[in-house]
């Protein structure tokens, strides 16, 4: 067989044309040609290069308008006019860094919200009313009906008819084995390891069928509640929501994510090598600095919907936002995140409803910004800073670079480097601690950004570890858990605001004392 017949032409004998890039061009890539819209696929002959060079050179004599943007390099490719504009367009949009230092002095950004408690949440007195505070009867009572309905959907024959009391005594038991912790559930009844706070109030035959059929929704719900991952325990988290938005906020809120530990079957669970529970549901957290959750947000993956009045920000800047609409707006807070959240659009979205913003941030979402590369701020040494100002939608912004072990990049709308203060910080080279500067914004923010981590530190100590295959088991325990710590930390605020010379209890012995009320109540 001929190759040459069977292939067609040579490749010496085939021309092709390759689209010039200009020198000068601040582009690394660009679009191929079909990808341009204005882009003609020549439909004459390729195969004579004296053919294409004509081409080429007729091109070359077609003259473009004059570009508006004297740093956008002109082409003589005719094609490539509205390529041309569009680059033209986007490099006027160019943020503008200056050097300079944020305006933090103003008087008009004072805090001017109320976070004062009001007189009932003033009167409370017990743990036990503090718990029901935040975890009321109203939920009680929605676990009742939908326990029992299961229960009957189920096992017809032999119903549970569970009644308030006992779902009180259950949630009490579970309390008490997250304080007095034994390898499996059933030992609490075993004469070997007995604990009487536990088998003297309920048998584990009855603890066992509650827990077997606890529920807190209808099975038979529409299809259109069934869409969302968490309509099973929807009802609850909604309850729980509504009850903590009624708390007043303190001035200075943070961000975060949670993890609550799960490693059974669910299509909930997330995995993340770098937090000490790898395996678990993640929810968002909006908490004060005293660690107190007002508000939090299950991921589900349909979460990220934009409000009409709210600006698109970004999936994960969409999240700040959201949490961000029960907090006041015009009062002066201020909100913290991590450079997982920060983007300059969400600073200048939260500043317009007069909430100041403060995050780590993650260089490629700040484009254009100038300044010391990595390597010549190690070589000026630890406490090397540097600050530059934006404006962006009318909103004054300031990026702050300081180099300690390693450079940390924030970006804020309030705090900047003045006032400078000095921080140890130990030496390995000097072997001794040394005092290096540290911006402001760094002050601020590891003073108030912890509020979240401490929350999940609370609730490590005496978290409920009672296991089980039902996914919402474990959220439902959770959710129990987070209601005893808010009651704790809602007590210690009570305490403080009225001045008390009480003894604040410890957090085990609050909680003992909640699930012995809860018990004794009920017998």
């Amino acid at each position: 067989m001929d190759t040459k017949k069977f292939y067609g032409k040579s490749a010496r004998q085939t021309a092709v044309i390759a689209r010039q890039i200009p020198v000068e061009s601040d582009d690394s890539e660009l679009e191929s040609d079909n990808g341009d819209e204005d882009y003609v696929q020549p439909t004459g002959p390729r195969d004579s290069p004296a053919d294409s060079e004509s081409d080429t050179n007729n091109n070359d004599e077609t003259q473009l308008t004059e570009d508006i943007d004297d740093n956008v390099p002109s082409t003589s490719w005719a094609g490539n006019s509205k390529h041309s504009a569009g680059k033209e367009k986007k490099s006027t949009n160019r943020t503008l860094w200056i050097p300079g230092n944020i305006d933090n002095t103003s008087s008009s950004d004072e805090f001017t919200g109320d976070s004062d408690l009001s007189g009932d949440l003033l009167n409370l007195k017990t743990p036990l009313q503090f718990y029901h505070k935040l975890f009321p009867e109203l939920i009680e009572e929605h676990i009742v009906e939908h326990t029992n309905l299961f229960s009957v959907q189920s096992r017809p024959q032999k119903p549970l008819n569970m009644d308030r009391s006992e779902l009180q005594q259950f949630i009490g038991i579970s309390i008490w084995m997250s304080l007095v912790k034994l390898p499996d559930t059933r030992k609490y009844w075993n004469p070997t390891y007995k604990v009487e706070r536990v088998s003297e109030v309920m048998s584990c035959n009855r603890w066992e069928e509650i827990k077997r059929f606890i529920h807190f929704e209808n099975n038979m719900s529409s299809d259109e509640v069934k869409k969302n991952k968490l309509w099973k325990i929807r009802p609850v988290l909604t309850n729980l929501r509504e009850v903590l938005l009624t708390i007043p906020k303190e001035k200075n809120l943070c961000v975060d994510e949670q993890i609550v530990p799960f490693k059974g079957r669910s299509s909930l669970k997330k995995y993340n090598p770098r937090k000490p529970h790898r395996w678990g549901y993640k929810l968002h957290v909006l908490s004060g600095v005293s660690g107190f959750s007002y508000d939090f947000e299950v991921c589900s993956g349909n979460e990220n919907v934009v409000a009409d009045d709210e600006v698109d920000c970004g999936a994960s800047s969409n999240i700040v936002l959201r949490l961000s609409r029960t907090i006041e707006s015009g009062v002066h807070h201020h909100l913290y995140f991590d450079n997982y959240f920060t983007s300059m659009s969400l600073m200048s979205a939260l500043e317009r409803r007069a909430i100041h913003g403060v995050g780590t941030v993650r260089l490629n979402r700040l484009p254009g910004l100038p300044g010391l590369s990595e390597k010549e701020m190690k070589k000026k040494g630890r406490g090397t800073m540097s600050e530059y100002v934006t404006n962006v939608a009318g909103v004054e912004m300031s990026c702050v670079r300081w180099y300690d072990n390693k450079i940390v990049s924030m970006l804020s709308t309030f705090a900047g480097v003045e006032p400078v203060d000095k921080v140890k910080r130990w030496s390995t080279r000097d072997k001794k601690y040394i005092e290096i500067d540290r911006p402001h914004v760094i002050k601020v923010y590891n003073e108030h950004m912890g509020g979240v981590d401490l929350l999940d530190s609370l609730l490590g100590l005496y978290r409920i570890r009672i296991r089980s295959k039902k996914w919402y088991h474990r959220m439902f325990f959770h959710i129990l858990d987070l209601s005893i710590v808010n009651a704790w930390l809602l007590y210690r605020r009570v305490l403080r605001q009225n001045l008390s010379t009480e003894v604040v209890l410890p957090l085990s012995d609050f909680k003992a004392q909640v699930a012995e009320g809860i018990i004794c109540f009920n017998l």
